[in-house]
Formats: structure tokens, C-alpha cells, sequence
């Protein structure tokens, strides 16, 4: 929903457009289970439901009903505010991830790094490192963990 807000404002479309990006995920979600068995659940389809989201708020502004609606100069200058205070926010947020990441120890900041910000498959990270796959999971297992417990 914040993803919604962010992009459409706080105007009363916000309910519609969760809705139907609620349905574009409903009808969707067994074409992305059929692509790839291997797909990694954790990243992935959070990355996918956050695309849909932001494929849902474009098409609102493209409507051609939405287009046609004059907006007030004090509507584009709180709009532009929010945007301006959401990039702020989530380079905050990058700074914080980096820091706790940097935190973890080793082992764990290894395949953090490799996984998430280089976006290796817990396959590659597992060849790579000449470790079992279940060696790899419960690292990054372990990682969220202390990063849950760092954000607490």
C-alpha cells in the first residue's frame, strides 16, 4: 500500500488502484510459480508484487480520465514533496542496510552481499564458495535473522 500511496497521493483512487493491483497478483501469481522452479521466493516475488504495483499506479496516470483532471498547484507541490521525502526515506534506508550488513559477521556478509546485492542464486553462491546449497541457506538464514534483530 505504501508503494500506492507514494505514487497516486493520498487521494481516494488509492483503494481502487490496491485493488487492482490485488487481482493483477492473484491472476499472475501461478504463471510466475510455472516459470521457474527454481525461483528464490525471498526476493523474487517481493521484486514482482513491487513491479506489478508500480505497473498498476502508471497505468492510473495514463487513463485518459485521470489525465483530464486539472490538479491544484498546491496538489503538485505536496505531491512533489512526498516524492522528494520517499527518496530521501530510502536512501536513509540504504544507508542503514549497509550498515547493518557491514555489521554481520563474515560468513554471514559474504553471501548477503553476494545474494542480495549482486543478486547471485544460492546455486552460483553455493558453487563459487565450494559450499552445499544448505550451508548457503542457513547463512542467509542466520543473516536476516541478525538484521531483524539490528532493526528491531
Amino acid at each position: 500500500m505504501k508503494i500506492i500511496r507514494a505514487r497516486v497521493g493520498e487521494r481516494n483512487d488509492v483503494p481502487d488502484v490496491y485493488q487492482e493491483v490485488c487481482i493483477a497478483i492473484w491472476q499472475g501469481i501461478s504463471s510466475l510459480k510455472n516459470r521457474s522452479s527454481s525461483l528464490d521466493w525471498d526476493s523474487s516475488v517481493k521484486a514482482w508484487m513491487t513491479q506489478v504495483a508500480r505497473n498498476k499506479c502508471a497505468d492510473y496516470w495514463r487513463s485518459k480520465q485521470r489525465r483530464d483532471v486539472p490538479h491544484s498547484d498546491e496538489e503538485m507541490k505536496q505531491f512533489g514533496d512526498e516524492i522528494s521525502l520517499a527518496e530521501f526515506n530510502l536512501g536513509e534506508l540504504y544507508m542503514e542496510a549497509d550498515e547493518a550488513i557491514a555489521e554481520l559477521s563474515p560468513i554471514y556478509r559474504e553471501v548477503v552481499e553476494l545474494h542480495y546485492k549482486q543478486r547471485w542464486s544460492i546455486a552460483e553462491i553455493a558453487v563459487e564458495k565450494n559450499l552445499p546449497d544448505g550451508t548457503v541457506k542457513w547463512r542467509l538464514h542466520q543473516a536476516r535473522k541478525q538484521l531483524r534483530e539490528y532493526f528491531a
